[in-house]
């Protein structure tokens, strides 16, 4: 209701608005309503269903992610580049845990 609000009010009220402040605004409307009805339609949101992310507070940077999405904020696919990363090292740091333990384990059994 709020974001159909304002968009009637950049629309009907306010002239100074340009073209992209309303297309911005209806963007905005249409992708919040698309997170609100679950429909994840969209090349973004489908990458995000396609990877697994397991590293911590991994939800955390999906809603962040989310929130963006629905801003119409350009920076919302660095956000999921960002969390591909983080995945990556959450990995490698996991591997190399189990490694280390490995490693001791051996030392130990030769000592």
């Amino acid at each position: 209701a709020y974001d159909k609000k304002k968009y009637e009010a950049l629309h009907c009220e306010n002239t100074t608005f340009s073209e992209a402040a309303l297309e911005t605004a209806y963007r905005q409307m249409m992708r919040r309503q698309m997170l609100s009805s679950g429909s994840r339609h969209h090349e973004l949101l489908e990458e995000v269903d396609e990877k697994t992310f397991t590293y911590p507070w991994w939800r955390r940077d999906l809603e962040e992610l989310e929130r963006m999405f629905g801003d119409v904020n350009p920076r919302a696919s660095a956000k999921l580049d960002t969390m591909v990363r983080k995945q990556w090292w959450w990995q490698v740091g996991k591997v190399t845990s189990v490694l280390v333990v490995l490693v001791l384990i051996g030392m130990s059994w030769t000592v």
